[in-house]
């Protein structure tokens, strides 16, 4: 299994756990500069693989994923607690990504960064970069696979 088809299990396992249901709709090629989302987390990798992801939402689709995180506890902000939940959300599908990938080599993960704004230019490194699109009611939301 590689990278890309691991993320994507991953992703539809974890937002299952809360309560969520998406699907995955396309992955393309990505150049390694574009306007990120309103909400980005990155998570670099390193070691046995080294790259980046960035998992990139509107901010209400954000706003949905913390309140099913949160038990269904309305939020309404992207506060600290949003952030580290969304942190953590990032951790714990490409934690279950690299356990899926089976390999000998140890892969390690940087904290994740959590960026809001808008119209935010982001720059990646990297040989290849994939755009993953997931869909979540009516919404898309993407996730930025690049791989050195």
């Amino acid at each position: 299994m590689n990278i890309k088809n691991s993320l994507i299990e991953s992703m539809v396992e974890m937002f299952q756990m809360f309560g969520l249901n998406i699907s995955f709709k396309e992955d393309k090629y990505q150049n390694h500069q574009f306007l990120g989302e309103q909400v980005n987390v990155l998570v670099g990798l390193t070691d046995g693989l080294t790259g980046n992801v960035i998992i990139g939402f509107k901010k209400s689709i954000a706003l949905t994923i913390v309140s099913a995180m949160m038990g269904g506890m309305q939020i309404e902000e992207l506060d600290f607690m949003a952030k580290s939940a969304l942190g953590e959300l990032a951790n714990m599908a490409l934690g279950s990504a690299i356990m899926k990938l089976k390999s000998d080599k140890i892969i390690s993960l940087s904290p994740p960064t959590v960026l809001v704004g808008e119209e935010m230019s982001l720059t990646v490194s990297g040989s290849k970069s994939t755009r993953l699109t997931f869909g979540l009611n009516e919404d898309l939301f993407n996730i930025i696979v690049s791989i050195e």
